[in-house]
């Protein structure tokens, strides 16, 4: 018989490497491109991209459907899960949590717990990656890793870069004057999670500026910190090169450090808010024992 069932959401922007680890289910968000609707899963990210190459058009995204999500939990229960942990995108920049609540209401026989990471892509992600280790590899209970949801939270810190100010305009995250400003001043945007939305939370001009800003905010969150990992994501081909930018200055000013590197391309659910020209770097650390 099985135990547990893991779900996230393409909103978590979860590695291949710990979907296929711990069996995890990807429900995908939709996403709309020149009047087409495409479902954001492990086979489309790079067709996304390619797709961006040649349209002028801002995708758009909606949350998924209460029926889907009643679709995978009852599927879930018939396949023998006792249980399922869905672990999910920041109910503040997407109704899909609320959604999973709506429909594990509605399933019985199986105990369904949704979590609000309020945390996305791969910020979410690594919440995920610790939440399913603490289970299936620490032994710890569901309930236990329920309670200690806030400290996890908490041991994640984001940072990401964009390229371009429209796509934040658009979503209403900075104002006009100011996009136009950024963009003819050479202003990049750091952004991270404020109350669990996506947030401007610094102005620096000039790429070399950016990097080492986030390079000394990266260092001053992990110093005194245990179980360091450090993800670095990025979006349209050409901001690849400068992820490995900063992760090369990581790795040197981490030399001698215990930390776990991973790298990752943003899942398309993300990018579609906050624009396909971003890369970033997430950390987590834990300061003291969760449990």
């Amino acid at each position: 018989m099985k135990d547990i069932l893991f779900i996230v959401d393409s909103g978590c922007g979860l590695p291949d490497k710990y979907i296929k680890k711990y069996n995890v289910k990807v429900v995908g968000l939709k996403i709309y491109l020149d009047g087409k609707e495409y479902t954001d899963d492990l086979t489309f990210k790079d067709k996304f991209y390619e797709l961006m190459k040649n349209t002028r058009s801002i995708p758009t995204t909606s949350q998924v459907l209460l029926k889907d999500f009643i679709d995978i939990f009852e599927r879930a229960r018939e396949e023998g899960y006792k249980r399922i942990l869905y672990i999910a995108l920041s109910s503040k920049t997407s109704g899909t949590y609320q959604t999973a609540l709506n429909a594990a209401s509605q399933v019985k026989d199986i105990k369904i717990d949704v979590v609000d990471t309020r945390h996305v892509s791969i910020g979410a992600g690594l919440m995920a990656i610790r939440m399913m280790e603490l289970i299936k590899d620490e032994g710890k209970s569901v309930d236990e890793v329920l309670s200690i949801s806030k400290k996890i939270h908490d041991n994640v810190y984001m940072q990401f870069v964009v390229d371009t100010l429209e796509y934040l305009y658009r979503n209403g995250r900075i104002g006009k004057a100011s996009s136009i400003l950024g963009n003819l001043l050479n202003i990049k945007p750091i952004l991270g999670i404020e109350d669990g939305e996506v947030a401007v939370m610094s102005k620096v001009r000039g790429e070399k500026r950016v990097i080492l800003q986030m390079i000394n905010k990266m260092k001053g969150f992990l110093e005194g910190r245990v179980r360091k990992r450090l993800a670095f994501v990025w979006a349209a081909d050409e901001m690849k090169a400068k992820m490995e930018k900063l992760m090369d200055m990581a790795h040197k000013a981490l030399e001698g450090e215990e930390v776990e590197f991973m790298t990752m391309r943003v899942w398309p659910t993300i990018a579609v808010h906050s624009s396909p020209q971003v890369y970033g770097m997430i950390a987590y650390g834990e300061r003291e024992p969760l449990l």
